[in-house]
């Protein structure tokens, strides 16, 4: 995620990680088998400098 540089800063970015860390690790402990697709396309990013992100991405539960 960005956050923006200089002024143009975000000033709760470091809530914003703590949350996304905090987050990231209940949906791991809810499905600790969780794991990519082998078998689906690699994800490639998409949008610019400002918004990026994946285009999908595909996860076996088991």
């Amino acid at each position: 995620m960005a956050f923006g540089l200089g002024t143009h800063r975000c000033l709760g970015m470091n809530v914003a990680r703590v949350e996304i860390e905090a987050g990231i690790n209940a949906l791991l402990d809810a499905f600790p088998k969780l794991r990519l697709d082998p078998a689906a396309e690699a994800p490639f990013m998409t949008g610019g400098l400002e918004q990026q992100g994946v285009s999908g991405l595909p996860v076996l539960l088991r």
